[in-house]
């Protein structure tokens, strides 16, 4: 989230505008060709939705680009990854709203305050209980010059149970996983120790 203030307006008009512009195209199209084109009644119906989620982007597919580019460390990759995180924050909180809002109404509107009660106890979860854990873990790694084992265990474990119970909330699996990485930018050390842990980790768990 600092990036987004280094880099000041250009970034905030940039990640509107990256969310704003291809929703309102895309709508409008939505609207020419239901009025113009002969089309089955379900996908009439459901030609709006595909539309919005066209416009939907993902912060996590910028950054792999530009790492895979090399100019993630650059000014413009600073400014892309900025833009992203700020279309890629607008179009997530839309989705939630928008699944929320249907999961909630589908059978019964008594559902859908539960449902905004049991996504903000999830949020707390995160940031109140499990983001504190990953700092201690951080400064503990800092002091030591080395990450332990039973840390690159314990992130498994918390990445695994932010996507159950973003799933047993009524959300997408992917949800608590990305909040949690977003709670806390982790250092590189840690990012190229959990990919080399990682198919141990597959192994061991498979094993089990």
């Amino acid at each position: 989230m600092d990036m987004s203030k280094l880099s000041g307006k250009k970034a905030v008009v940039i990640g509107l505008s990256a969310f704003f512009v291809p929703m309102v195209l895309n709508v409008c199209l939505t609207f020419v060709l239901q009025r113009t084109v002969t089309m089955e009644p379900q996908l009439h119906k459901s030609l709006i939705v595909i539309a919005v989620l066209q416009c939907q982007s993902s912060f996590h597919v910028i950054a792999c680009l530009l790492g895979d580019l090399k100019i993630l460390n650059s000014e413009l990759g600073r400014l892309a990854v900025s833009s992203s995180m700020i279309s890629g924050t607008i179009s997530w909180i839309h989705i939630i709203i928008s699944f929320t809002l249907r999961q909630g109404t589908m059978k019964n509107t008594q559902n859908l305050p539960f449902m905004v009660l049991s996504l903000a106890g999830l949020l707390v979860l995160i940031l109140c209980v499990l983001r504190p854990i990953l700092l201690w873990m951080v400064a503990q790694a800092a002091k030591r010059k080395a990450i332990k084992e039973s840390y690159i265990f314990s992130i498994f474990i918390m990445v695994m149970l932010c996507c159950l119970l973003g799933e047993i909330v009524g959300q997408n699996f992917m949800l608590g996983p990305m909040v949690l990485g977003l709670a806390r930018l982790w250092v590189q050390l840690w990012w190229i120790d959990l990919t080399r842990t990682f198919p141990t980790f597959c192994c061991r768990a498979t094993l089990c």
